[in-house]
């Protein structure tokens, strides 16, 4: 090549990178920040332990509650054993849930009352929260699910509300409880709450995505919870491979469609509400490992008068904080060792 044809090409490809430079094809550069595969991945075969905790204060006014209004506190814990094994379609995993710890306080009229399985005689049928309690232990849910989280059986919980309701129905634990004890709740609490945050796709840090589901309930329309969901950090902790993704909340009746029961004599309909969360995904083990999630709803309604055939204006303000954790078999020993000191 001619010293001209060389002076020629370099002048050209100067040339091509001077309008790059000042804004004409831009130059491609490689994103090399980390990225994970957000998806629920869980090997069959492992076995942990899945720890779900509610504190809940719950502000009413109206009716029995009175024009001044109660403020009542209470909380729920339940921890199952998980096993996981492949469907035999080879598309999906089936997750078996096995309570192995429940434990609730709650704030009466009277005094508060308090049970935990760990610490107490879960047998002693005294015991108003034992005897409700109780029989969830050993009792086991199924859940079939597909690669992308969604529950396609599921069985166990009529077994579950069975047990409850011989031990403890027509009482006031009962009520509280008949909800959680529903198979669509029991979909939306053991699985839905955290499978609902998984893309099923790579994301980075800054990446943003959305997501519904429906919460159920039996006591006002099912709500529909629309998220808006953004990966907040990817890399090591502790010595462990994580993403964090943070996530709102917007929440809404899903149907138009009337309470289905009454609870203390009281019909309720869904106002408005909000929630916001974090989340943990370990890397390694291929799900959520930790998430909690600050929740605030507004219901009104109407409840019974003094004089037949008479109703009162209701509301009730609930202000939740949800927090979920699994946890391995070595802590779950040491949650149980502390029980027996105390």
């Amino acid at each position: 090549m001619s010293p001209e044809s060389v002076l020629l090409q370099r002048t050209i490809l100067l040339g091509c990178f001077c309008a790059a430079s000042a804004g004409g094809v831009p130059p491609v550069v490689a994103d090399d920040s980390p990225s994970v595969m957000l998806t629920r991945n869980v090997p069959p075969g492992e076995t942990y332990y899945v720890e779900m905790n509610d504190d809940m204060e719950t502000f009413s006014r109206g009716g029995f509650f009175g024009e001044e209004g109660v403020t009542r506190r209470s909380s729920r814990l339940r921890t199952v054993r998980r096993s996981v094994a492949e469907l035999p379609t080879k598309k999906g995993t089936r997750v078996s849930l096995t309570f192995d710890r429940v434990a609730m306080f709650t704030e009466t009229a009277e005094a508060p009352v308090t049970f935990d399985s760990d610490a107490d005689d879960p047998t002693d049928e005294l015991d108003l929260l034992a005897a409700a309690l109780g029989p969830m232990l050993g009792k086991t849910l199924e859940f079939d699910v597909d690669r992308q989280g969604k529950v396609l059986h599921s069985r166990g919980m009529d077994q579950v509300y069975a047990a409850v309701e011989e031990a403890a129905a027509g009482g006031m634990v009962f009520v509280k409880l008949e909800e959680e004890l529903t198979d669509a709740r029991g979909r939306f609490y053991w699985n839905d709450t955290h499978a609902v945050l998984y893309p099923n796709k790579r994301v980075r840090v800054g990446d943003e995505w959305t997501a519904a589901t429906i919460q159920p309930s039996i006591y006002q329309p099912n709500i529909l919870r629309e998220y808006q969901c953004k990966v907040e950090f990817i890399g090591e902790r502790d010595g462990v491979q994580i993403a964090e993704i943070s996530y709102r909340v917007k929440m809404r009746e899903s149907d138009d469609r009337q309470s289905k029961a009454r609870m203390f004599g009281m019909l309720m309909s869904f106002k408005d509400g909000h929630a916001e969360g974090t989340a943990t995904f370990d890397v390694k083990r291929g799900e959520f490992v930790a998430q909690t999630e600050d929740v605030l709803m507004n219901l009104v309604g109407v409840a019974d008068g003094k004089k037949p055939g008479t109703t009162v204006d209701v509301s009730s303000r609930i202000k939740t904080t949800h927090s979920m954790s699994v946890v391995t078999e070595s802590q779950r020993r040491k949650q149980r060792q502390a029980a027996d000191r105390d």
